[in-house]
């Protein structure tokens, strides 16, 4: 059974863990979602396969020239990273949802490296980010710190795209994992 605290066996009363992780995939669209995303034209510059998020659809081959509205991205989470504490290390620092301190037998579930010494986080159920000095951008843990990676994330930023119609085709929303040079804007065109 799924719930909102993640699965657990049917029958199960509470769920087996104090600080489960968050269900997977975990998915998150940023600011905006769908159509309430800024949208720019854009034309393919390269040919490319754009996936199915869904498995019951397949995914639209682009070919350079195709038109393009790009919309934002949408980052999917495989698998978080699961920082275990040994001892106190130092927590939030006030303005967020965790904790001062990490105690031992603490667990902090890593969703994404932001950059700048920033991580998104899961703890006790709410999403939150935060920047840790003892951890570094690719969850390695400080020498000293109390702490150990028992899992590392696994994640992936897609793009919303929409390919515009092509012939007696019709216009095809899919996402893609944005490269440099896949495309550009209609004003800069592509680099020959």
């Amino acid at each position: 059974m799924r719930d909102q605290q993640g699965w657990r066996l049917i029958g199960d009363r509470a769920h087996p863990v104090d600080h489960p992780a968050p269900i997977m995939p975990y998915v998150s669209e940023g600011d905006c979602a769908w159509f309430s995303c800024a949208r720019e034209t854009a034309v393919a510059c390269r040919a490319f396969l754009a996936k199915a998020l869904s498995p019951v659809r397949e995914g639209t081959d682009v070919i350079p020239e195709d038109k393009l509205n790009v919309f934002g991205t949408v980052l999917i989470v495989d698998r978080p990273g699961v920082l275990v504490f040994d001892g106190p290390v130092s927590g939030g620092n006030g303005g967020e949802a965790l904790p001062q301190s990490f105690q031992r037998g603490d667990t902090l579930y890593l969703i994404e490296y932001l950059g700048g010494g920033r991580w998104t986080w899961w703890w006790r159920g709410r999403p939150g980010s935060s920047r840790f000095d003892w951890l570094d951008s690719l969850g390695n843990v400080g020498l000293g710190t109390k702490a150990s990676m028992s899992s590392d994330q696994r994640y992936t930023r897609w793009t919303k795209i929409m390919r515009m119609p092509r012939g007696a085709e019709g216009a095809e929303m899919t996402f893609v994992r944005a490269e440099p040079g896949m495309w550009a804007t209609v004003a800069n065109r592509c680099r020959g």
